[in-house]
């Protein structure tokens, strides 16, 4: 029987639609809201139909009926405002979280400044097993050797590890007592080349409960604001991964409440081939976890060390294995290096390079996107909120599948009781949503949490 062909079939060399294929049914629909449609927030429609986490219409509800079987969840906004999930795509969490975890170094300080910091913070480190700090420049133990460093840390403490890591993020300092631990367990081990990832692994100078409850709420805030994507910048890789960790752990619970977008963060001119390595790892731990927590940003910190024919190599490599690069700038000379690795590495202008610069407004044309990080604060609620969106999605590289409502697009929704276009921007940062939608399934919903709250309050209360 021709019904038993699961696509289209051929009768006298003609090629005939197979009639019987079943069309493709909704997951969920959401319904008898005020949806926002499309680009510039004019055009609302009453629901939206999902399936597979996409967007497949948007319309009049009686005319979803063909998409609806019995397995379709509907759900009545009852005239709630929905709005594209939010994207935070200049956030700084994983810094947020571990300010706490070590003593905050400078790469202006000396040998003698570090260790009068250290001992300044001695209250700091009294409840903790190691003295951790970061932030201190490579250059600052020029004019020592090994054994003098090891010496003037063993000042600090020589009953608990000492261990300093640089700006560079790749270089480390430490005293006797972590030497003896890292080279007694790399001999055990029989480690041939002892690393920082190694070290930093070996003497695990955070606090992850202390982290883990950090995560825990920033996790919390995403879902009541309506954040559905975070993207991170800014942060050491080891930082990066102890993070990722805390949110895989939410994730495997199933609580995690939004996308994490993570990126690999440069302030030197490294080896092209140490990039390739750690954006390659990186990219590996965050595999199979449903485009939940990503790693597809390179976030290049310019500075007067960089130049044109190293970031040509950088965006050669990046463009062939779709990467997106965003490139902080603070002077024109910075400005005019990227401009020249540009056209030298012969980059499409479709390439997602986005350049956060911090200088004056500028003037001539630039073949690719420039965000300005000294902005005024908005005026309309509506600028606001296509910053979150539209804007966000364009500087993540994921301007074709978030950012707006519109069919084919994924179904990250933030949903409010109240219409937010309608109040003063001061105003709608104080709203928080009543539902949270992530790839079509709420992850938030007040309603049902505050029913549950009193449930466990009722339920625990003796007759």
């Amino acid at each position: 029987m021709y019904n038993e062909f699961p696509y289209n079939f051929i009768i006298q060399g003609e090629i005939v639609l197979n009639i019987f294929k079943s069309k493709k049914k909704a997951d969920s629909i959401f319904m008898n809201g005020n949806i926002y449609k499309g680009y510039g927030f004019n055009d609302t429609v009453e629901a939206v139909a999902i399936k597979d986490g996409l967007i497949i219409a948007l319309g009049d509800y009686d005319e979803m009926e063909e998409l609806i079987n019995e397995d379709t969840l509907i759900v009545d906004l009852e005239g709630k405002y929905v709005l594209p999930g939010f994207i935070n795509f200049n956030n700084d969490s994983v810094l947020e979280t571990f300010f706490e975890q070590y003593i905050h170094l400078d790469e202006s300080m000396s040998l003698e400044e570090i260790i009068d910091s250290i001992e300044g913070m001695s209250y700091y480190y009294d409840q903790r097993d190691i003295i951790f700090g970061y932030g201190y420049s490579e250059n600052a133990f020029n004019e020592f050797k090994n054994e003098d460093i090891i010496k003037r840390l063993d000042e600090i403490s020589q009953s608990k590890p000492v261990l300093l890591v640089s700006s560079n993020n790749m270089e480390c300092v430490y005293n006797s007592v972590a030497k003896n631990i890292i080279l007694g367990t790399a001999e055990e081990e029989v480690v041939e080349i002892i690393t920082l990832p190694y070290i930093l692994n070996l003497l695990i100078p955070y606090d992850f409960a202390e982290i883990m409850e950090k995560v825990t709420n920033i996790n919390n805030n995403a879902k009541e604001k309506g954040f559905t994507t975070l993207c991170n910048v800014k942060s050491p890789y080891f930082f990066d991964e102890v993070f990722e960790n805390a949110l895989l752990d939410l994730y495997n619970e199933g609580n995690l409440n939004f996308k994490y977008q993570g990126s690999f963060y440069i302030n030197r001119q490294y080896n092209l081939k140490y990039i390739k390595y750690m954006i390659g790892k990186l990219r590996t731990n965050c595999s199979e976890l449903s485009n939940y927590i990503e790693h597809d940003i390179l976030f290049i910190d310019m500075n007067k060390h960089m130049k044109a024919n190293w970031l040509s190599e950088v965006f050669k490599y990046c463009e062939e294995v779709k990467i997106n690069i965003q490139i902080e700038c603070s002077k024109d000379e910075e400005l005019n290096e990227v401009i020249s690795a540009f056209d030298s590495s012969k980059m499409s202008e479709t390439s997602n390079l986005t350049v956060i610069y911090n200088g004056g407004d500028v003037e001539s044309f630039v073949p690719f996107k420039i965000i300005y990080s000294q902005r005024k604060a908005f005026d309309k609620t509506v600028d606001l909120i296509k910053d979150r969106t539209e804007k966000g999605a364009e500087v993540i590289g994921a301007d074709e599948i978030l950012g707006v409502i519109q069919e084919g697009y994924v179904a990250d929704f933030a949903i409010f009781d109240e219409c937010p276009l309608e109040k003063k921007p001061s105003d709608f940062l104080k709203m928080n949503t009543s539902i949270t939608v992530i790839n079509g399934e709420m992850v938030y919903n007040e309603e049902k949490e505050r029913d549950d709250e009193w449930y466990d309050i009722f339920s625990g209360t003796p007759l």
